[in-house]
């Protein structure tokens, strides 16, 4: 990570600590870490510019590489009938939801 600033290097450590530990965002020990606020700021940034999506983009493809594969899958498959059944799932739903109550 050269070229990384060290408030970066933390917030991005902080990052990394919550999402092994499980922790709340309140629990962020202050020692060793930025404040919560900028790491919050920082998540939620790199949430919105796409960050997160293309380090995990990166990181399967040279997974995908590593296992001798081609980096990008060329095929997919997709069942039609969980479509389907989660569809009429939501329609369900969204029914239950919407009725009122009998009194």
């Amino acid at each position: 990570m050269e070229g990384f600033h060290p408030y970066m290097r933390a917030a991005t450590n902080a990052i990394l600590y919550l999402l092994r530990t499980g922790s709340p965002w309140r629990y962020l020990p202050c020692d060793g870490f930025s404040p919560r606020s900028t790491v919050y700021n920082i998540f939620r940034k790199f949430q919105r510019e796409g960050v997160w999506e293309a380090i995990w983009a990166e990181l399967h493809m040279a997974l995908r590489e590593r296992m001798e594969r081609e980096a990008s899958p060329s095929a997919a498959v997709l069942g039609s009938r969980s479509v389907k059944s989660a569809e009429k799932g939501a329609a369900n739903t969204m029914r239950w939801v919407t009725t009122p109550t009998r009194r």
